[in-house]
């Protein structure tokens, strides 16, 4: 699948225009990168294939305990799908 958010910029490959090489520099490596609007668009997809049924979208935080993935899935109205207590605390402190 195309992904428009990652793209080479005046020569470096850039998620959502923030260069690789720098976040590599900055944080080492290896490193996870996200693109929020990637998370987003594929959430509302998601969200517009099912909208007839009105559900309730919830995220495997197994898959991905990343507080900030987390957080922006809460923000556009998703829940949770945990199985530790460890996945509860961090779904309440990402907002869901």
């Amino acid at each position: 699948m195309f992904n428009e958010d990652i793209q080479y910029v005046s020569g470096e490959l850039c998620v959502e225009n923030a260069s690789l090489a720098r976040i590599a520099e900055k944080t080492g490596t290896p490193c996870y990168v996200y693109s929020f609007n990637r998370i987003k668009r594929n959430f509302l997809e998601l969200e517009s294939v099912f909208a007839s049924f009105s559900p309730l979208i919830a995220y495997a935080v197994k898959a991905n305990s990343n507080i900030a993935v987390i957080n922006i899935l809460a923000q556009l109205g998703a829940g949770a799908d945990v199985v530790s207590m460890g996945e509860i605390r961090r779904s309440l402190t990402a907002g869901i």
